[in-house]
């Protein structure tokens, strides 16, 4: 009588035990498990200079995608003809900016069939009259100048001594889609240092974007929509800051924790699985 009224308060600490090692088990696996980051790499322009996406199963709506590109909606539809609903499957190749480049004229090669002495022209009878071009045709057309400034204190302003950050790449689209560039800030002492500038620009409305380096965060805003007017030269200021670890410093003190909850529900699953065993040997 006296061993079974032992054996049952052993029971039921035996099932403690075992629930509580299992719990501390999972709970361990859960936090030293480390999600993955996904890592979303625009695609480059093909040979005439089209970006294409092809959409995926990741990709629920257009707005999604738009957020990728850093475009809109609007202009998703209109580069691929869709309805007003923007209505896309899986598998589709969709357009999403046209890349436009100015190509290098090619060099001349020199004829050496012809002789190398230069004919004599005859004298004019009356003197050459000079001709001075007119400087009137860049009027028609805007230059905007893109600055990413280190910014040290972090208040979103290019101060003294703050000088220009490499690596900020940049990308201008105009709204009706037939100007796209791209271009990387350059870095140097603002006295000196000639930013990264988009001349002959056409007039109109400009939406500008710019992804900051790795290892700083924006301190300011990262998209600008502006208006070009003829013989307009623009200048934008964004910010970045260098990055503080501290991502780094949490996962560092995560891990201890996870092992000791680990080790702890180890013990106590070993310890239920001791009292199992004892109880069915005694029944015996």
């Amino acid at each position: 009588m006296i061993q079974k009224n032992i054996l049952k308060p052993l029971a039921i600490f035996l099932s403690f035990c075992l629930i509580f090692g299992m719990m501390s088990l999972l709970s361990s696996i859960d936090t030293s498990a480390q999600a993955p980051t996904e890592v979303f790499h625009t695609p480059t322009p093909d040979e005439n200079g089209y970006v294409y996406h092809t959409v995926t199963e990741a990709d629920f709506a257009c707005y999604n995608i738009a957020l990728k590109f850093n475009t809109t909606v609007a202009e998703i539809i209109r580069l691929n003809n869709l309805d007003a609903d923007c209505t896309i499957s899986v598998g589709r190749k969709l357009l999403m900016a046209v890349i436009t480049a100015t190509a290098a004229p090619p060099t001349a090669t020199p004829d050496t069939s012809q002789p190398t002495t230069p004919p004599q022209d005859p004298q004019p009878t009356q003197p050459p009259v000079d001709y001075v071009p007119e400087p009137t045709a860049m009027l028609d057309t805007g230059k905007i100048c893109i600055v990413l400034f280190h910014d040290t204190n972090g208040n979103g302003m290019r101060e003294s001594g703050e000088n220009y950050l490499y690596g900020g790449e940049v990308s201008i689209n105009d709204r009706i889609g037939t100007v796209s560039r791209v271009g990387t800030t350059v870095a140097g002492d603002p006295e000196i240092t000639t930013p990264l500038c988009f001349d002959q620009l056409p007039p109109g409305e400009y939406n500008l974007s710019i992804a900051v380096p790795d290892g700083f965060n924006s301190t300011t805003a990262k998209n600008h929509a502006m208006t070009i007017n003829p013989g307009d030269t623009l200048t934008v200021d964004f910010g970045a800051q260098e990055a503080t670890p501290e991502k780094t410093t949490q996962n560092a003190e995560a891990a201890p924790r996870s092992w000791l909850l680990f080790v702890l529900g180890g013990v106590i699953l070993v310890s239920g699985l001791g009292l199992l065993f004892y109880m069915i040997r005694s029944r015996r």
